[in-house]
């Protein structure tokens, strides 16, 4: 299933953009058609948009540059990284340059370079050497290394000559370094440096800063409290730019509205439980219901550090559950929203919190926020019985004031016999207590 938020449609870059990105990308549009520097980063954390808003930015960017695509994780089984992103390079010379341009037999020209300096470099720059031999029986200036040094020149010269000729930046977006072995990843940014640096050639990384850290670190073994990865990673990038965290709100109303699609049987037949307002003791409509839950769920993904990717996760698993739901079954939205993000987070948070006890609940961290958010289901789901009871035989009013859930909770189960009166011998605390189950079978497919 493809990732809704990677996708482009045919109103355009940005056309689809829910997290408002645009003006950035407009901003650094602008930035990148007019630079002297070579190599920039777009920073953010895994699932955090960072693909979406490359793409989207070389379809803003359009004809006012050449923008090739480079997706390094989908290229890192090659021993030499400098084979696949020249061969990038070159088909999209090969695509904006016809053979009846002046400049064709150039391109030829280049493409010979290249070769021979494919076949002159094992390659694992910075790491193991060149793989290149020296013969101290032939003259220096015919050394392997003194012809690699030329071609690496002549290569730089070429491809600038090149970019002056069509009179346009070129842009090489780099996707998913941060997802390769850490040796490939290493190699790809010093190969960057090595044989680019070319002006009006740039590079623009989308990686995820911290993963980027933990390869050199894994590489090179330097400490992280250490300023040294900073300042390694200085050598290859010049210019970085940190997505920031964004405004889910219009984000999740798109995705909400998948969820009111098949959630309209059960509203038809009035199998599912709203939450009813306790200062007036009136029931919310389903509309009203809609409005507060996208609030809430604006909250939950905030408190739980979600990304984006992982809000999409949330709201597939949220889309397969209620489509997994029975005849029987009642739609507890607020229930399947909670159950799936922990499920998500952390599978122990997942069992604390569907085996709490109401009142002093035994919930890890994970499980606290979630109870911030939705204080009025903590424990339930375990623990029915023990929490009717307790409004059912202590000082009703005591208990409205300091527990606010007994009431409405009295009025689900009210509901629930009501419209189940042929099921007499499924009982809600039984139910409620298989509820979890339904999560978990949408977590085996994970």
């Amino acid at each position: 299933m493809k990732n809704q938020l990677l996708e482009t449609n045919n109103t355009g870059a940005f056309g689809d953009d829910k997290l408002n990105r645009k003006f950035l990308a407009e901003n650094l549009k602008r930035i990148l058609l007019n630079t002297d520097y070579s190599v920039f980063s777009i920073n953010a954390p895994w699932g955090g948009g960072k693909s979406y808003f490359i793409e989207n930015l070389a379809e803003l960017i359009g004809d006012e540059a050449i923008c090739i695509s480079y997706n390094a994780w989908e290229s890192d089984f090659y021993n030499n990284p400098l084979v696949p992103l020249v061969t990038e390079i070159m088909y999209k010379f090969e695509q904006v340059i016809s053979k009846k341009d002046e400049i064709y037999s150039d391109l030829i020209d280049i493409k010979k370079i290249v070769k021979s300096i494919f076949d002159k470099t094992s390659f694992s720059i910075g790491i193991n050497g060149f793989g290149i031999t020296y013969d101290p029986n032939k003259p220096t200036i015919e050394s392997d290394y003194i012809a690699l040094k030329n071609l690496k020149e002549k290569l730089r010269s070429g491809l600038g000559f090149i970019q002056e000729k069509l009179n346009k930046n070129i842009i090489i977006f780099v996707d998913d370094l941060d997802r390769c072995n850490p040796k490939y990843a290493i190699e790809t940014l010093e190969t960057i440096k090595h044989f680019f640096g070319i002006k009006n050639i740039i590079f623009v990384l989308a990686v995820d800063k911290k993963q980027v850290e933990n390869i050199v670190k894994t590489i090179y073994g330097i400490a992280p409290e250490t300023s040294d990865i900073e300042g390694y990673l200085k050598k290859f990038i010049d210019v970085e730019f940190n997505l920031p965290a964004p405004d889910y709100k219009e984000f999740i109303d798109f995705h909400m509205q998948a969820i009111n699609e098949i959630s309209k049987i059960f509203i038809e037949e009035y199998r599912y439980y709203v939450y009813r307002a306790i200062i007036n003791n009136t029931q919310m409509s389903f509309t009203e219901y809609q409005s507060l839950l996208c609030d809430t769920i604006c909250k939950l993904v905030a408190a739980l550090d979600f990304t984006p990717r992982i809000i999409e996760k949330l709201f597939m698993r949220t889309k397969l559950t209620i489509e997994s739901l029975e005849d029987y079954d009642y739609l507890l939205l607020d229930v399947i929203f909670i159950l799936n993000a922990l499920y998500i987070s952390d599978k122990n948070a997942f069992d604390l919190y569907v085996n709490a006890v109401p009142y002093n609940a035994n919930l890890d961290k994970i499980g606290t926020k979630v109870d911030n958010i939705f204080p009025y289901w903590t424990g339930v789901l375990s623990n029915f019985n023990t929490i009717m009871s307790k409004y059912n035989s202590s000082d009703t009013m005591r208990l409205i004031s300091k527990e606010t859930n007994v009431v409405n909770l009295s009025n689900f189960s009210q509901n629930f016999k009501y419209y189940y009166p042929y099921r007499t011998h499924y009982k809600l605390d039984e139910y409620l207590k298989a509820y979890s189950s339904k999560i978990e079978f949408i977590g085996s497919m994970d």
